[in-house]
């Protein structure tokens, strides 16, 4: 592992645990704006949130086509979240720094989003860059063309290079380009389970960087 030169990390639910609810208080801000919007009810609004997960392509098409609204429309909206509850995380900031090469957060979300996050978390400044949404196109994870596409812009070699996701089908690509894959689950108890695309399995972060960053060893 000592090969591994480019460190990517998604960011939701990855760098940081779910128990801060950050995406479940993005969901309700995303409900109210299609309520308000497109005048929906909220059990429409909440399937369209969960359809926009699991089918995201189709969901953007029937968004744009019936009310008009774009990816950007929705991911601007993720800006109004209140992060006030979110504290530095000092150990998880000298971990990262530790790593060798290079390191990167990988997301779906908006640039701003992102770095609103990652400047809560006293993270922001460790990272050589954030590969966003202004970046991807609306070529979202896990569509290939994102993952080939940062890997073009930064020059990384997949064989040297790491990513850290806690959605299971975003690992997929991935690990299909050569990259180790690391599955972030904090909700896992003591067993892991294994799949043929996910080479490690983690339910603390700051755990796995600490083992790596003293014995070189995962």
């Amino acid at each position: 592992m000592d090969s591994v030169q480019y460190w990517l990390f998604d960011l939701d639910n990855t760098l940081y645990p779910p128990h801060l609810n950050i995406i479940e208080a993005y969901r309700d801000i995303f409900v109210a704006f299609l309520q308000k919007k497109c005048a929906l009810p909220a059990f429409q609004a909440n399937e369209i949130y969960h359809n926009l997960h699991t089918h995201t392509n189709q969901t953007l098409a029937d968004l744009s086509a019936n009310h008009n609204i774009t990816l950007y429309d929705l991911l601007y909206t993720m800006t109004d979240i209140n992060l006030d509850h979110v504290k530095e995380n000092q150990q998880l900031k000298q971990l990262i720094h530790q790593l060798p090469g290079k390191k990167y957060v990988f997301t779906n979300a908006l640039d701003l989003y992102a770095e609103k996050i990652l400047k809560k978390l006293g993270l922001l400044e460790i990272f050589d860059d954030i590969y966003a949404i202004s970046q991807s196109q609306t070529f979202l994870k896990p569509d290939m063309r994102t993952y080939k596409k940062i890997i073009d812009l930064y020059k990384i070699n997949p064989h040297q290079a790491i990513f850290f996701e806690d959605t299971l089908q975003n690992l997929v690509p991935a690990r299909q380009l050569g990259m180790k894959t690391v599955y972030v689950n904090y909700l896992l108890k003591d067993e892991k389970p294994s799949y043929e695309y996910v080479d490690y399995t983690t339910s603390c972060l700051v755990d796995f960087l600490t083992s790596f960053n003293q014995y070189r060893i995962l």
